[in-house]
C-alpha cells in the first residue's frame, strides 16, 4: 500500500479536490508539456480560476460543460475547474464526427462548450459555419481566452474554498446534490457529495446512438484509492501520459491517479512512437500506461535504450494483450506489467491482478480472487454507473 492511502488526499469527496490534498509543496511539479513544467502550487491556482470563470458564464451545480481538446495542462485545469464549479463534465471523444459531437451536446443538455482552436481549425468549412447554430455558449481556448482566465480574480475561490472541511463556495456549498435532467422525483440533500455525477461518458455500445455513462466522483475516487492501495507509488513517480484525457482510462490512471499521489503526470498530445520511447528513455519516467498497439510498437522498435532505470511499472487495458507482446516488451524494457480488465471506454479501469515484486507479467486470462482492486470492483459498480439520455 502506498502512503497516500494514510494522507489527507483519502478524505477527498470530489475529484477537484485531489491535487489541494496531495501531501506535496506548492513548489513540486504537477506537470510537464512541451519544455515547460506546472507545479502543484500553480495548478491549484488555475483550478481556482477555471472555476471563477465557469462560475463567471452562469454555470451552475448540474450544469453540463462538455470539452473538446486534445492531451494538455489546459484540460486539466478545465475539467477539474468545472467539477469545482460544481458542473458535471462532457469530456468529447476527438475521433467523432461533427455530428456526432453536436448529438452529444445536444442529448446531454450542455449549457457551455469549451473548443481547443486546433479542433476548430480542423473541421471542415460546413461544419465550421454550424457551429454557431449549436445553441450553446461556445469558449474558444485561444491564447487570448487563456490568459483572461489566468489573470481572473479568484472572488469566492481564494485559499482552500471549496476543499473538503472547508466553508467556502466550492461545489459543496452550492446546494442540493446532482442529479439527472430525467431523473423524478425531489432531490435529497441526505445524499453524500460523493454519489454526485462527475462526469457523462458518452459511449456509442452496441446498437443506437451514443448514451451517456453516468460516473460519480465515488466511482472515480474508488478506482484510484484501489490503485493507490496495490501499488508503491508515489510524490517520486512521474506517469507518461499519451493515452486521451477523454477517456476513462487515461483520465483515471494517467491523471486522477498521479494527483492523489502527488505525483509528476509528463504529458503528450499523442502516440508517436520515437516521442514516447524518447520520454521513457530520458524523461525520468517511471509509470507508463498505453493499449495493446502501444506496447506492441514500442517493443518491435529498432531503438534499445542501453538501461531504464526509472521504469518501474507499465499498464494496459482497453483491449486484450497478446503474451507475445508481453515477453517482447519485457525483454526490451524490463518493466513490470500490469494487465487490466477489458471493460468498455466508459467505465473506470480495474487491474486483473495486483503482482507481486517478483512478477513482471500476468499470463493471459488469469485472475486473482484475492486481489483487493478486483474484490471492491462492487463499489464501483454499484456506484451509478447508468446511462443518460433517451437514445434507444
Amino acid at each position: 500500500m502506498a502512503v497516500a492511502s494514510l494522507r489527507e488526499v483519502a478524505k477527498a469527496k470530489k475529484i477537484y479536490e485531489l491535487p489541494f490534498l496531495a501531501s506535496v509543496d506548492d513548489d513540486h511539479v504537477a506537470l510537464s508539456f512541451a519544455n515547460s513544467t506546472v507545479s502543484y502550487g500553480t495548478l491549484r491556482q488555475m483550478i481556482r480560476r477555471y472555476a471563477r470563470f465557469f462560475s463567471d458564464l452562469g454555470v451552475r451545480r448540474g450544469d453540463r460543460v462538455a470539452l473538446s481538446m486534445p492531451n494538455c495542462p489546459e484540460f486539466i485545469y478545465t475539467y477539474l475547474g468545472a467539477s469545482m464549479a460544481g458542473a458535471i463534465v462532457v469530456p468529447l471523444n476527438l475521433l467523432l464526427g461533427f455530428e456526432e459531437v453536436a448529438f452529444i451536446v445536444r442529448d446531454s443538455a450542455a449549457r457551455v462548450l469549451v473548443i481547443h482552436p486546433g479542433i476548430i481549425e480542423k473541421l471542415d468549412p460546413k461544419a465550421a459555419s454550424m457551429l454557431p447554430n449549436m445553441q450553446i455558449q461556445m469558449v474558444v481556448l485561444n491564447e487570448e481566452t487563456k490568459a483572461r482566465i489566468s489573470a481572473m480574480d479568484l472572488g469566492g475561490y481564494e485559499a482552500e474554498e471549496g476543499i473538503v472541511g472547508s466553508s467556502g463556495r466550492g461545489d459543496a456549498a452550492l446546494g442540493e446534490p446532482v442529479r439527472s435532467a430525467r431523473e423524478e422525483g425531489p432531490s435529497s440533500s441526505e445524499e453524500p457529495p460523493e454519489s454526485d455525477i462527475a462526469a457523462l461518458l458518452y459511449t456509442s455500445g452496441t446498437t443506437g446512438k451514443p448514451k451517456g455513462a453516468m460516473l460519480t466522483h465515488q466511482n472515480l475516487l474508488t478506482n484510484v484509492r484501489q490503485l493507490d492501495e496495490i501499488s508503491d507509488l508515489g510524490p517520486g513517480d512521474n506517469f507518461l501520459c499519451v493515452l486521451p484525457m477523454f477517456h476513462s482510462f487515461g483520465w483515471t490512471v494517467c491523471v486522477l491517479l498521479p494527483l492523489y499521489l502527488g505525483s509528476k503526470i509528463t504529458i503528450l498530445d499523442g502516440f508517436k512512437p520515437k516521442e514516447a520511447f524518447f520520454a521513457i528513455a530520458n524523461e525520468g519516467i517511471t509509470v507508463f500506461c498505453g493499449v495493446p498497439a502501444m506496447f506492441a510498437v514500442l517493443a518491435k522498435m529498432p531503438e534499445k535504450p542501453s538501461t531504464l532505470p526509472n521504469l518501474k511499472l507499465t499498464i494496459s487495458g482497453g483491449a486484450p494483450l497478446p503474451e507475445a507482446v508481453i515477453r517482447t516488451f519485457d525483454a526490451k524494457f524490463n518493466a513490470r506489467l500490469w494487465k487490466g480488465m477489458d471493460f468498455p471506454r466508459h467505465h473506470p479501469w480495474c487491474p486483473s491482478i495486483p503482482l507481486a515484486a517478483s512478477e513482471k507479467w500476468v499470463p493471459s486470462g488469469s485472475l486473482s480472487r484475492e486481489s483487493k482492486c478486483v474484490s471492491s470492483m462492487k463499489t464501483c459498480e454499484n456506484s451509478h454507473v447508468a446511462k443518460w439520455g433517451n437514445s434507444p
